[in-house]
């Protein structure tokens, strides 16, 4: 019995090394002069062995089917595609080609809203357009990275009374593009709000935008030192959204009209108008009330542990 368990393995190892020599033969020839390591390419030529039989395209004469991983460098995934590869003696390379039919088949892969697909990094179109193809010196080697070039579009910046193109810009999708500086009417009673037509911070597509205009009010602020500052807003402007002015680096409390406290979050501006500026004086941090809180209660606690001793000495007394 021992000896015929002895016979077995022996003919198990005899088997294995004989596959082992014939891989190594079938991918790297002896007479290549090929720089690359047969070793480690050995056991990544068995797993691209296992791939499935494409479906979407005919295997050429001495290719073999292999799975390779396309990153998609926009969006952080990956997905997998069926190619074929040969040692090619000559160049003493791996030889792959994935098909144009193949990448149909995942076509909703590689397409991105705002850009083009471009092919694979390091990879070749074939002049037939039929494949893609690239040599490696070793199977670890491979990659299939995708490029992807962004859309670009137009943004326009009309101005908003003349109709006439302030500036024209090409932007990339995805880019932010700076607005112009708008024309001044001032000198008509207006005043620029914006710019309206869509979204120029973050480019998507092909924008015209217009500049907006309001009629413009003023609000004349009387300061504590009697000073009197104008200021030029959009009609409709809420108050509570209009800066006030700077006081000897003091904050603004509120404002008055003939000594009533203005509420500024319900106050539209529809009109000119004049108002007197309060501001604060010195206002103590938060942390320091904290601190002086504390002390009082330190200093509390303190004093009357000491009432207490000299109770309780005078009762022993």
């Amino acid at each position: 019995m021992k000896k015929f368990v002895l016979i077995i393995s022996t003919a198990i190892v005899v088997c294995l090394l004989l596959t082992t020599f014939a891989c190594c033969s079938y991918i790297s020839p002896s007479n290549t002069g090929a720089n690359c390591d047969v070793k480690n390419d050995v056991a990544s030529a068995l797993l691209f062995a296992t791939a499935p039989t494409p479906e979407h395209f005919s295997l050429p004469s001495g290719y073999t089917a292999a799975e390779l991983d396309v990153n998609f460098s926009v969006k952080d995934y990956s997905f997998t595609v069926i190619g074929c590869y040969m040692f090619d003696t000559e160049i003493a390379r791996f030889v792959f080609r994935v098909y144009q039919s193949e990448l149909d088949y995942y076509k909703h892969y590689l397409q991105c809203s705002g850009y083009t697909f471009d092919g694979f990094s390091g990879w070749e179109l074939a002049p037939q357009g039929l494949y893609y193809t690239a040599n490696f010196v070793s199977l670890n080697d491979v990659s299939l990275d995708c490029i992807h070039t962004p859309l670009t579009y137009t943004v326009q910046f009309v101005d908003g009374i003349k109709g006439d193109v302030i500036q024209s810009l090409t932007a990339s999708y995805g880019s932010t593009v700076n607005a112009p500086t708008p024309r001044d009417y001032s000198s008509d009673g207006l005043v620029f709000t914006g710019w309206d037509g869509g979204n120029y911070e973050t480019v998507t597509r092909n924008t015209t935008l217009y500049s907006v205009y309001a009629p413009a009010r003023y609000i004349d602020v009387t300061l504590p030192d009697n000073t009197v500052v104008r200021l030029t807003v959009a009609e409709g402007t809420k108050l509570c959204d209009v800066p006030a002015p700077e006081y000897n680096g003091k904050t603004l409390k509120y404002y008055e009209i003939d000594g009533e406290r203005v509420d500024v979050q319900n106050t539209i501006i529809r009109n000119d108008m004049s108002v007197m500026a309060v501001y604060s004086g010195f206002e103590m941090p938060s942390w320091l009330y904290t601190v002086l809180i504390v002390a009082f209660a330190l200093i509390v606690s303190v004093l009357l542990i000491w009432i207490s001793i000299l109770i309780y000495k005078r009762k022993t007394v």
